[in-house]
Parts: structure tokens; sequence; C-alpha cells
């Protein structure tokens, strides 16, 4: 539910995409009231609207298949220079306003700055993020960033926590 206190221009990002490794099987959009939606790509599909002046609801249900296997990896990969990453991985790079590594830079650092840059560090993190924080559906609201997640007594959030995308590969 948003509500706008005038016509607003909205980008919404809540599709998967439908690629090699996730089939999307259904997928439906709801908007009260009705209103205009256009397709948006910047890399991952999002959809364009104007919210209106007063009350929106948007829903959004999916099925998706996924498979129940694991990514390869190597605990050799190297750790490219941030001028040897291809253009297309640059984007997974830079901040966000859920994940504030201003806030969060010192904590990454005294958690992780010991272990060598490269997949150890990368697994220390996700380790970390696995096992502080619980996924719970209706714990977080549209403001709720990864400090706050990090910093809460229960350590919940109703999104996949950012900070496994944290700046692992060095400063």
């Amino acid at each position: 539910m948003y509500l706008a206190q005038a016509d607003t221009p909205a980008v919404i990002q809540v599709e998967p995409r439908d690629a090699a490794a996730v089939k999307l099987v259904h997928q439906q959009w709801s908007v009260q009231p009705q209103v205009r939606l256009r397709r948006y790509g910047d890399g991952n599909p999002c959809m364009r609207l104007i919210l209106p002046a007063g009350r929106s609801v948007l829903r959004y249900d999916a099925v998706t298949l996924v498979p129940d296997t694991t990514e390869d990896t190597s605990q050799r990969a190297p750790k490219p220079a941030p001028d040897d990453l291809p253009d297309d991985v640059l984007i997974y790079t830079l901040p966000s306003r859920f994940c504030l590594p201003d806030l969060l830079r010192n904590e990454a650092w005294s958690r992780f700055g010991d272990i060598p840059a490269g997949y150890n560090r990368v697994q220390a993190i996700c380790g970390y993020v696995h096992a502080h924080l619980t996924f719970s559906y209706g714990s977080s609201n549209p403001w709720t960033t990864a400090t706050d997640v990090n910093i809460s007594p229960g350590s919940t959030s109703a999104a996949t926590s950012p900070i496994c995308r944290s700046r692992s590969a060095g400063r």
C-alpha cells in the first residue's frame, strides 16, 4: 500500500528474472486503482507506473520453479581488480539505499578484514548473514535497511539481506 500526496511516477522492481536457472511459471499484477503499467528493464524486469494521489495497492503474485542445486564455486577463484571486472557486473558493486556502506563498513572490516580477500571472505560474510538473520514476512517495511536488520535484536528481515553484497572484494 502506498499513500502519495500527488501523482508520483514510480519504478517497481519485484519480478524475478525469467532466467535459465529460474523458470517463471505464472505471474500476475494487480493495482488498485487501475493504472497503466509499462515494462522497463535495467538488467532486471521492472514495471513503470504513475501512482495517483491518494491510496494505491499493488500486488504481485508469481509461481517459479527453482532448481534445488548450488552454483559451482571454486575456492581458488581469483579476486579480480575492480578495473578487470566485466561491465555487466559493475551494477552489483554499487551502493544501495538498502545497504549503507558508510554505516556497515567499520563492522564489516572488523569482522572480516583479517580474512584474505577472495572466496573464503565471501563465504565468511555469507555464513554470518545466514547465522545472524532470519527471514520473516512482514517484519520490515519499505524503509528498512541492512543496517536496521543487522542491529535489530531478533535480526529478522522480510528481504534477503544485502550485507552479503558488501564490499567483500576489498576496499
